[in-house]
């Protein structure tokens, strides 16, 4: 506050005057931004255009504001303070979903002149903004793409959310040859490590998830652990060391779980449902979670460090979904120009983006199984064609 107070030109009692504290100052500059963007986004409809027009530059304007780097989305920053602040997250999730109504009136008026009069849920609407603002690619430190890729995402983005890419989900993929099965590659081996060295891993990786970053001590770890700093540092090095390869190991153990199994002696539906679930259950599980709450706070002091750890879960379960898609476009049952695009847009309904990392409760089985009944219907049949469940 004193920082804040300094940089504004005004004394820490006028900002207290005004805001009962740094929470509800915080709140409020974030409510300024939502309704900023919510101002802007409005306008989008506004003019009378074609479909895909419309959802195209509803998709631009969403990505816009996830990867500017000169004014970091609220989304983000909520995302840092989720496990401290859980009702604070709450409510600038809800100032981001409330910022998308315009949306929701748009696909309900379409959905009408189609003769679909059920209302269309919100979590449908928020499906479509974490495909526009591509999953947690940018929440985890990845650059910004140029205005060409921009402009392409957003067309593909659209597509794919109105029309999906199902062509005979019925069927299954290899019917002419002997059934497949995709699965994760093993594990790279672990080198051994000694168990005084694995302890303080340990402790520090509760010790980060706890307190992030910047909170955590490295003098209260090493006590934790029983451990000196000289230990530490012959084995990490510095702290920022210490937090990657603790997150890194962290990471490898939520990816080896994921029972992702990809059968071409399934129906397409049934197949993707499966995969969907299992995603969802290892990403939006509380280990999870923690760790990318952790690790995209961090994002903008150490972009190498959140990007190397969201290429890490990411490429390994992604290998198999290109692998499984590319064989069922081969035998035509999907529709696809890029299966590589085409499984990262899959993962990205699969896990809900960044809404699940600002809840403060972890989804029931129930509810996993809607999500992904979801996220399926959208990427086979998109939302024109999509069974829409109530909600």
């Amino acid at each position: 506050m004193d920082a804040l107070a300094r940089a504004s030109g005004v004394s820490k009692e006028t900002i207290y005057r005004h805001f009962d504290d740094k929470q509800a100052l915080f709140r409020a500059a974030m409510k300024g931004v939502a309704d900023e963007f919510a101002h802007d986004f409005a306008d989008i409809f506004r003019e009378d255009a074609a479909t895909e027009i419309v959802m195209a530059r509803c998709a631009r304007a969403i990505y816009d504001r996830a990867a500017d780097a000169q004014h970091p989305s609220p989304n983000w920053l909520a995302v840092g303070t989720a496990a401290s602040f859980p009702e604070l997250a709450r409510a600038v999730s809800s100032d981001a979903v409330d910022s998308l109504l315009p949306l929701q009136a748009f696909l309900e008026r379409l959905a009408r002149e189609r003769g679909m009069a059920d209302p269309v849920p919100l979590d449908t609407v928020a499906q479509f903004g974490a495909l526009a603002a591509a999953g947690l690619r940018h929440l985890m430190g990845a650059a910004a793409w140029d205005e060409a890729e921009r402009e392409r995402a957003a067309r593909r983005v659209a597509g794919l959310f109105l029309h999906g890419c199902a062509a005979d989900v019925r069927g299954v993929a290899g019917g002419r040859g002997p059934f497949r099965e995709f699965t994760l590659d093993p594990a790279p081996p672990v080198p051994p490590m000694a168990s005084h060295v694995a302890h303080l891993m340990a402790v520090a990786r509760a010790h980060f998830h706890e307190r992030g970053y910047r909170g955590a001590s490295l003098d209260e770890i090493g006590v934790a652990a029983r451990v000196g700093r000289g230990t530490l540092y012959r084995h990490f090095g510095s702290k920022k060391g210490l937090f990657q390869a603790v997150m890194v190991q962290a990471a490898g153990e939520i990816v080896a779980e994921v029972p992702l199994r990809l059968s071409t002696a399934r129906p397409v539906a049934d197949t993707l449902q499966s995969a969907a679930v299992a995603i969802s259950a290892a990403m939006q599980g509380e280990a999870g979670v923690r760790l990318f709450r952790t690790v995209s706070a961090e994002a903008k002091a150490m972009p190498d460090v959140a990007h190397a750890i969201y290429d890490m879960t990411r490429n390994r379960l992604v290998g198999p979904l290109v692998d499984y898609l590319r064989c069922c476009a081969a035998d035509g049952l999907l529709t696809l120009d890029e299966p590589e695009w085409a499984a990262d847009q899959f993962m990205i309904l699969a896990t809900g983006g960044n809404r699940y990392l600002l809840l403060d409760t972890v989804p029931t089985e129930a509810e996993r199984a809607d999500h992904a009944n979801l996220a399926v219907s959208i990427f086979l049949h998109g939302y024109l064609g999509a069974e829409r469940p109530e909600r």
